[in-house]
């Protein structure tokens, strides 16, 4: 019985170290998959409203961190408040997961 307590203890221990975080603006994902690529960094008109449905987080040094369905709910929420069309930036933590981020938490930082 202590041996099964410590494995889950252990596994769920590995598990939390395995969440990254990532900080960056909030953009709309499906205005960026409209824009032509080749264009790093440039982000400009993709900024979330009220009827965005895919999330991603635009980090300072160029990367494009998107959101699994559970991320892209709660930004959701958080953007069915917020005024549309202005830039948001957020603090997201999660675990990569292929293509995207399960994300656990995201934050509006001022």
């Amino acid at each position: 019985m202590k041996f099964v307590t410590f494995s889950a203890g252990v596994m769920l221990g590995a598990s939390l170290c395995l969440a990254d975080s990532y900080t960056g603006k909030l953009v709309d994902a499906d205005c960026l998959d409209r824009q032509s690529a080749g264009f790093p960094g440039q982000h400009g008109g993709c900024n979330p409203g009220r009827f965005t449905t895919r999330y991603a987080v635009a980090t300072p040094d160029d990367r494009l961190v998107r959101f699994d369905s559970t991320g892209n709910a709660r930004a959701a929420e958080l953007m069915h408040d917020a005024a549309g069309g202005n830039p948001v930036n957020v603090t997201i933590s999660g675990t990569p997961d292929g293509s995207v981020v399960r994300v656990d938490d995201i934050e509006v930082q001022p």
